[in-house]
């Protein structure tokens, strides 16, 4: 099946500057260069301190009734690790659940697709521009019924054209991008560029007649594979035994590997798509040329992604198989929430940015009624009586 994904206009990805009058509005304290290096429990097992450090030398202590850690997948992982280890290892390392299960997107080359009309090839799988700055792409799914029948993870297909690193197409990128980060572009970006005015001027008018992108110049035109990782107990965020921050902690150790069963699922999406091709309205534009095995083999073994990690502070219905429930507060710490994709059984088939800021404002939802029944007054209880 079809889905046109959507990505949000540059200005819109950064999510800080989006809620800017929002966090303003709220009176929020915002400490940069604070690094948390020490997690204090009191004797009901609560978290009640968090210290807080700067390279400078000084330190800051929070004590707060909820505590939430969003520091991406693997940083709020090892931040766990810490907390455990300072606590004799007697919080999350008695069930062995914590940093296990890490799992991200594998993709690989699935085919190349051998225009017969690349222009219209482009037209079709090219980014479209939408209202508002966004853009969508075609995604190619395997249906439901698709996957149940063949037993297949979370998946999807696209075209791509891959350009080479000094090409117009890729300093347009990296302009974008330094614009999404408020940094300054670099001169011999903007040199690359120049020096492609040709590609560019046919850019301009593709984006404001055709509304698409155009892929760089002399396409090589492939047809990606994007599945889903199984969740494999020995992939793995530890913390290392020698290699440690500038605060003294351990930094995060990552064991990761690709298993026969992530090949395999690469294989039978690759079969679904080739079958399915040929048969496809897009037969017309191309025909597959399928990529060796070796190929993508080699190309999964190297990870590839490292987008989307998850797993490792995974939700669980106990403590005995997760870390979090599904509110996102841990099983071991009961003021304790985590934020993060780490927390997620297993990916999806596309990214899971969405997703976690689904379960973010269900767990922010949650504890504002959990603050404001603590402080709302009580109403004394009534008691019938009776004269005598």
């Amino acid at each position: 099946m079809l889905r046109s994904a959507k990505w949000p206009a540059f200005r819109l990805r950064n999510v800080a500057r989006v809620l800017a009058s929002a966090i303003r509005s709220q009176g929020l304290e915002v400490w940069l260069e604070a690094t948390a290096t020490r997690f204090q429990l009191d004797e009901q097992g609560h978290l009640s301190k968090v210290t807080a450090a700067s390279q400078s030398g000084a330190e800051l202590e929070i004590e707060a009734e909820e505590v939430v850690i969003a520091a991406g997948a693997i940083e709020s992982t090892r931040l766990l690790l810490l907390l455990d280890t300072q606590h004799g290892n007697r919080v999350f390392a008695s069930q062995d659940q914590l940093g296990r299960y890490f799992c991200d997107h594998l993709s690989s080359a699935a085919a190349v697709v051998l225009p017969t009309n690349w222009v219209k090839l482009n037209e079709t799988f090219g980014i479209r521009f939408v209202e508002r700055g966004g853009m969508r792409d075609l995604r190619l799914e395997p249906s439901p019924s698709l996957r149940r029948q063949l037993r297949l993870a979370g998946a999807f297909a696209h075209v791509t054209a891959p350009a080479s690193a000094e090409s117009g197409f890729s300093a347009l990128r990296k302009i974008y991008h330094g614009l999404e980060r408020n940094s300054f572009v670099q001169w011999r970006t903007v040199g690359a560029l120049s020096r492609d005015m040709g590609w560019l001027s046919q850019a301009v008018w593709w984006r404001f007649t055709k509304r698409r992108l155009l892929y760089p110049r002399h396409p090589r035109f492939e047809l990606m594979a994007v599945i889903e990782q199984m969740p494999n107990p020995n992939n793995r965020v530890s913390l290392a035994d020698n290699q440690h921050d500038v605060y003294g902690n351990p930094l995060a150790k990552i064991t990761w590997h690709t298993s026969e069963e992530d090949f395999a699922t690469f294989q039978t999406m690759q079969q679904a798509l080739c079958n399915w091709w040929p048969y496809s309205r897009f037969a017309k534009l191309g025909r597959l040329q399928a990529t060796p095995e070796s190929m993508w083999r080699d190309r999964l073994h190297q990870g590839c992604d490292i987008f989307h990690p998850g797993g490792t502070t995974r939700m669980g219905r106990s403590a005995a198989t997760g870390i979090v429930d599904a509110n996102l507060r841990t099983f071991r710490v009961s003021n304790l929430h985590v934020v993060s994709t780490s927390t997620f059984p297993s990916g999806g088939g596309a990214n899971p940015t969405f997703m976690l800021m689904a379960f973010a404002l269900r767990a922010a939802n949650g504890l504002a009624s959990q603050l404001e029944r603590r402080t709302a007054p009580s109403i004394p209880s009534m008691r019938s009586t009776r004269a005598t």
